[in-house]
């Protein structure tokens, strides 16, 4: 997929790296995206009020998440936080893939582990992202019709 970095056995071999996994990390907080989005919003509302007023209000909840909440990543699991409050923990074994979306400007982290898939706005530094997933998260299997899936290059696969 392009436009996206992803960690499967295929793309990227797993370095263990030396970086401290012992110790927890916490994300440090990133506003662009949140204020980004608001500024959008103040800009959509020169044209349709309804609709700027709505996007100027989504950045407005991101910008309060990306003040309350942090993303730490702490010797088993990623968790995260409100404060000292552990809201949810997602250990590294039960994680099947991670993508970041759009590397050159960062704004959305997919990934998906037993209990679900999620979609995180890029509240956080994209570089400390990611080196801690290269360092406390394993070679994840891609799922097997996504290994499987094809795409045609040459004009006689696509003529086929």
């Amino acid at each position: 997929m392009s436009g996206s970095i992803s960690r499967s056995v295929e793309a990227r071999p797993f370095r263990p790296s030396s970086l401290s996994v012992e110790q927890p990390l916490t994300l440090a907080p990133r506003y662009w995206v949140p204020l980004g989005t608001t500024a959008l919003g103040g800009l959509l509302c020169l044209g349709n009020l309804w609709a700027g007023g709505t996007v100027e209000l989504l950045g407005m909840v991101l910008l309060l998440q990306s003040v309350r909440l942090r993303i730490v990543f702490s010797a088993g699991a990623l968790e995260l936080r409100r404060g000292e409050t552990t809201l949810r923990s997602f250990p590294y074994p039960d994680w099947k893939d991670w993508k970041l979306f759009w590397p050159g400007v960062p704004v959305l982290f997919y990934f998906r582990e037993a209990k679900g898939i999620h979609f995180v706005p890029m509240l956080f530094s994209a570089d400390q992202l990611m080196a801690q997933l290269d360092a406390r998260v394993p070679p994840l299997e891609r799922s097997q019709e996504a290994s499987t899936t094809a795409v045609a290059t040459t004009p006689e696969e696509l003529s086929s």
